[in-house]
């Protein structure tokens, strides 16, 4: 049998298979401190990218995200595949190799898209290999949604009183 384990929210992991005839689990699935980033670590490496992603234009971001999850998630299903039709039963040692093989390569995956998607909007452009720093600008409908051919509201009264401010 195989159990799928996505180490993250759904929109920012790739599930990966974990085989139930493995001897031991991946070292890279073991290492979640939410207060030390590590980055042998598979949820950190998916932690990673969705919080960069979500910092650097996220509809265009997680258009890299989105691709990653689907070209990993077909190697592993292949991988399932490839063990599921080999004609001799994989022993718990080389289950849980291929497992390990297969994660450290997702985590590796990640941390690599992590650099993608920075150099790719970086300081709020768009960089590619033909073009540096393309303007990206906002869709229409948000222009329009927030009503930016009517320029900025007025200023609050609030706004314009001054006040002591105390920095202690």
């Amino acid at each position: 049998g195989v159990v799928w384990l996505g180490q993250g929210a759904a929109h920012g992991t790739s599930y990966v298979p974990l085989f139930a005839g493995a001897n031991r689990i991946s070292w890279a699935h073991s290492i979640g401190d939410p207060s030390s980033l590590n980055r042998t670590s598979v949820w950190w490496s998916h932690r990673y990218a969705l919080n960069v992603a979500r910092g650097m234009r996220f509809m265009d971001s997680h258009k890299f995200i989105a691709a990653t999850q689907s070209k990993l998630e077909s190697d592993a299903a292949d991988l399932v595949s490839r063990v599921s039709t080999s004609g001799d039963p994989p022993t718990g040692d080389s289950l849980a190799q291929l497992s390990e093989d297969h994660v450290n390569r997702v985590r590796d995956a990640w941390w690599s898209l992590v650099d993608t998607v920075v150099v790719t909007f970086a300081d709020g452009w768009h960089t590619t290999t033909s073009q540096v720093g393309a303007a990206l600008g906002y869709p229409s409908w948000w222009l329009e949604t927030v009503g930016y051919e009517n320029g900025p509201p007025p200023p609050h009264p609030h706004d314009n009183k001054e006040e002591e401010i105390s920095v202690s």
